[in-house]
């Protein structure tokens, strides 16, 4: 491939891989940090002042809220905040 006698083509395989190059490598993303359920209740307690067990019954403008703050968090999934709140995935999806 680089020639085609042996001997150079070993010194210019050794050539071309010392010279260097903007050659780019995947970058892994850090560890995303998931929140538990206990954290995601202390967060909208301690904004809200309310129980995410009793959201379902809280008015609808407060619904929203809530839910709309709760998507922005990152570390939790619309499936973990449809089981702590007892909304469906698209209802949250939704807000």
């Amino acid at each position: 491939m680089f020639d085609e006698e042996r001997d150079k083509a070993i010194e210019k395989f050794k050539k071309f891989n010392n010279e260097p190059n903007n050659d780019q490598c995947l970058d892994l993303p850090e560890k995303r940090k998931t929140l538990s359920n206990k954290e995601i209740r202390q967060l909208v307690l301690s904004q809200y002042n309310i129980d995410l067990s009793i959201l379902y019954n809280e008015i609808l403008k407060t619904q929203t809220e809530v839910l709309k703050f709760l998507k922005k968090l990152n570390g939790c999934s619309l499936r973990q905040l449809s089981r702590l709140t007892g909304f469906s995935v698209n209802h949250i999806f939704k807000a």
